[in-house]
């Protein structure tokens, strides 16, 4: 196999076609996300909103560029990902499955980097650079990291800081010790963009420095990284907060290594005490290796076929190691948060790359048999790894999908100013509080005030279009009604159709005389319908609200088939008494 050292991708008329193809295979694994992306749900989650309304004034984004640099997301400067959210409101009105589609591009362009330093690294000619941009998104894409693009918000913070990271990890291998030192200032520039993106990108400035020196760079080469690690680290110094309901910064050398096993093993398999192991063999692996790239570099000469890879792993390596001593004090189940996993992901990928090179290595001592055989190991623990993730992945992913499928019921909870219902809330953001005061939202006509729909309360339902009897193809039940506050109560049911060329289109709820008396959606999880009834049936729940009146009334649910006009009812009443009229 040729190992020098260039990029090799393709030549004449190849080269495009060539580049095209690889951005296809960078793309492949996440064909499951893109096709789910209608189910992540268009309401923003969690931190976005705190973030947004920093540079908020009444109806208005602030021009204040003072205002934008200072945004703060915990200790994080976060003013990329909130431009990205700008953007995204003035396209989609602040739809978080713009964010989320973002989000996975992004991703795509990281593996696609990944297949390009491997690439000029190995010499590698199209197929096998092709084959490394698959790999490289099918761990990045593993359901695992489903937080940062199911939750768009939090994909434009953490992928969009990983994109810049590999971003600046290519352009600096492909500066050549007989280049100018200006050359790398874009490779500055780029780690500047990430420092002002999230606090993780400081990462990136060891791993710049160590992979540059390893590749061969000259001094002046290196100072000019030297320089841009500076200016960053003294910025994020000057600019440093720590939220009050944060810990102190972990000193017990014991949890900070065991957070850290965790933290990169995780991925692979739900047992703390497998991960801790994991994590840390994948550690020694990369010193190990990590040394003897440097050993290599003292006796013989430059070694730019590791420096990307060093880069890489340094680059997860401290996350990793900058989050124990930061958040260990949360306790050690923290280290599993889903939206760490893009960060172990872009560790092993770099470990994986050391691995590569030392197997080829070897294998060029071989007789030409088992050279071949030795070559195969790393595809075959690439193709193990990439399994056990997306396994491990799979509940992880139905969980943050269950959340996703509340959208619909808090977007009509939003809309009506019903921020008192936590227990819907809080599925779509982990602090609902943060949905009080937020009038801009409905101002600024920002989601889920995109699309305002008529309130249809107290609408009288044409008595034709209502059929006495309940379709004998739906299956449901309207369980009860709850209050939730003195005028409003929350409706839960159930609905599916047992005929699958038979869908329901919509749900309506009506009081005996035909009126309109509430909003509901379809779409949310019954676990105890999914057991117990049905299998195939797991989002077939139906809530909302009923609103009171001045009177008493019977409430029932009406359904209506999609390319039908009429609406039979579900079984189960419930009286919505007279509490204050609306």
């Amino acid at each position: 196999m040729n190992t020098t050292n260039t990029s090799a991708i393709g030549t004449g008329s190849w080269r495009f076609p060539g580049w095209i193809l690889i951005a296809l295979m960078a793309l492949l694994p996440a064909l499951p996300w893109l096709v789910d992306l209608p189910r992540f749900g268009a309401l923003q989650y969690n931190d976005y909103y705190g973030n947004i309304a920093q540079v908020i004034d009444k109806d208005r984004f602030t021009l204040d560029p003072l205002r934008w640099l200072g945004i703060k997301s915990n200790e994080h400067t976060v003013t990329i990902p909130t431009l990205l959210y700008a953007l995204n409101f003035g396209l989609t009105g602040g739809d978080n499955r713009g964010l989320s589609l973002l989000a996975i591009l992004l991703a795509a362009g990281s593996a696609f980097g990944v297949a390009t330093m491997s690439a000029r690294a190995f010499g590698w000619r199209l197929p096998a650079t092709a084959m490394v941009a698959f790999a490289a998104a099918a761990l990045l894409f593993t359901p695992v990291s489903v937080h940062s693009y199911l939750m768009g918000f939090s994909g434009a913070i953490w992928i969009t800081t990983n994109a810049l990271a590999v971003a600046a990890m290519v352009a600096a291998t492909r500066v050549q010790r007989s280049d100018p030192a200006v050359w790398l200032l874009p490779v500055v520039g780029l780690g500047l963009l990430g420092a002002i993106s999230y606090t993780t990108n400081l990462s990136l400035w060891p791993g710049l420095l160590v992979g540059g020196a390893l590749a061969g760079l000259r001094r002046v080469q290196l100072a000019v990284l030297a320089a841009g690690a500076v200016l960053v680290g003294l910025g994020q110094w000057w600019f440093r907060t720590r939220p009050a309901n944060h810990p102190q910064l972990q000193d017990q050398p014991g949890s900070i290594v065991e957070y850290l096993g965790i933290y990169l093993g995780w991925p692979f398999t739900e047992h703390l005490g497998t991960a801790v192991a994991i994590g840390l063999v994948g550690v020694g692996l990369f010193a190990v290796l990590t040394v003897l790239a440097i050993v290599a570099r003292w006796r013989t000469g430059p070694q730019p076929m590791v420096a990307p890879f060093v880069m890489l792993a340094m680059y997860g390596l401290g996350n990793g190691l900058g989050t124990a001593f930061g958040r260990s004090g949360f306790g050690l189940g923290q280290a599993t948060s889903s939206r760490y996993g893009s960060l172990a992901m872009l560790f092993w990928l770099g470990v994986i790359g050391l691995v590569v090179h030392a197997v080829l290595r070897l294998a060029r001592a071989l007789p030409p048999l088992p050279r071949a055989g030795v070559r195969l190991l790393p595809v075959a623990a690439i193709v193990l790894l990439t399994i056990s993730t997306w396994q491990r992945g799979a509940g992880v992913r139905q969980h943050y999908y269950d959340q996703a499928a509340w959208s619909p019921v808090a977007a009509i909870a939003l809309r009506h100013g019903i921020v008192e219902d936590e227990e819907v809330l809080k599925r779509v953001n982990n602090a609902p509080s943060q949905f009080r005061g937020l009038p801009w939202l409905e101002r600024m006509q920002h989601v889920p005030f995109t699309t305002p729909r008529p309130l249809r309360h107290r609408v009288q339902v044409d008595p034709a279009r209502l059929r006495e009897r309940a379709d004998p193809r739906v299956v449901g039940n309207f369980d009860g009604l709850t209050t939730v506050r003195a005028d409003v109560g929350r409706v839960q049911a159930w609905a599916f159709s047992r005929d699958p060329r038979a869908v329901i289109g919509e749900v309506l709820l009506l009081d005996d005389q035909g009126l309109v008396r509430g909003e509901l959606a379809l779409g949310s999880p019954r676990d105890d319908v999914y057991r117990k009834v049905d299998r195939s049936q797991r989002y077939c729940g139906v809530r909302g609200y009923a609103f009171a009146g001045p009177e008493t009334g019977l409430l029932r649910i009406w359904i209506r088939m999609v390319g039908e006009d009429h609406y039979s009812p579900l079984a189960g009443r419930h009286t919505l008494t007279a509490l204050a009229s609306r």
